[in-house]
């Protein structure tokens, strides 16, 4: 009939990586054989809450610090917000957003002039429980055809995280149970680390931790960075991933 498909293959390597910290890596890689791509970014966000990240990964580097930044404070200027705000329980969206779109200064500058991104493919699905979301970032756009593959690419990558986040629900920890797994399984994390971290796997935005433990929200940003960089992850989901293993 004409139209192209994507490789099965790539779809069951995506849908086994998301249980480990790979899964953004193993995004991106599947999308650069397709398209133009420099950058993935996944995410679900809890109805009238932040988003928490789920993979990130680039082949220009910092993604983590852009997507936790997106996650805290420029979520709420996303002109793909109101495709979202207009697509009902049970139904999915795309949609491309281009640099020129974004108003606010600092986030244009920070996600897309400094990385010289031009494009972000959005790609959405409104759960019941919460919206699931993958962009893919490009400094070039890419032809209709390509993007067929990458829409496939897409739906695949969100099937894996709807599965993914449904086993974290029916596996959930009190906030006391994170801490005792982190304390055992992350012993080179101080306690400030390890309490910043278990708030975070908790759902809590950066703001809600600092409050919780009195201290300042870029203080919370710091410890949670320096606790990523400990292990090499990347993201809430790799945190995860480490703690269950």
């Amino acid at each position: 009939m004409g139209f192209p498909l994507l490789n099965p293959e790539t779809g069951a390597a995506l849908i086994d990586a998301v249980e480990n910290r790979d899964f953004g890596k193993q995004v991106l890689e599947a999308a650069q054989g397709l398209a133009m791509i420099d950058e993935v970014f996944a995410y679900y966000a809890e109805h009238e809450s932040h988003p928490v990240v789920i993979a990130s990964s680039s082949a220009i580097g910092a993604a983590d610090q852009r997507a936790q930044i997106y996650a805290e404070r420029f979520y709420r200027f996303d002109p793909a917000a109101y495709d979202r705000a207009a697509t009902p329980v049970g139904k999915g969206v795309a949609s491309l957003v281009s640099a020129a779109q974004i108003e606010p200064k600092d986030y244009r500058a920070i996600c897309f002039d400094g990385p010289a991104i031009v494009a972000k493919y959005f790609y959405g699905w409104n759960a019941p429980d919460a919206w699931y979301v993958m962009n893919f970032y490009a400094r070039r756009t890419s032809d209709k055809a390509t993007l067929a593959l990458l829409s496939q690419l897409a739906g695949i990558s969100l099937s894996a995280m709807v599965r993914h986040r449904k086993r974290q629900t029916n596996n959930r920890f009190s906030l006391a149970d994170l801490e005792q797994r982190l304390a055992r399984q992350a012993k080179a994390l101080t306690q400030r680390e390890q309490a910043v971290c278990a708030r975070t796997l908790a759902g809590m935005s950066a703001q809600q931790i600092a409050t919780d433990l009195g201290i300042s929200r870029n203080s919370v940003l710091t410890y949670r960075q320096r606790a990523y960089k400990r292990y090499d992850i990347s993201s809430a989901g790799g945190l995860l991933a480490f703690v269950l293993s």
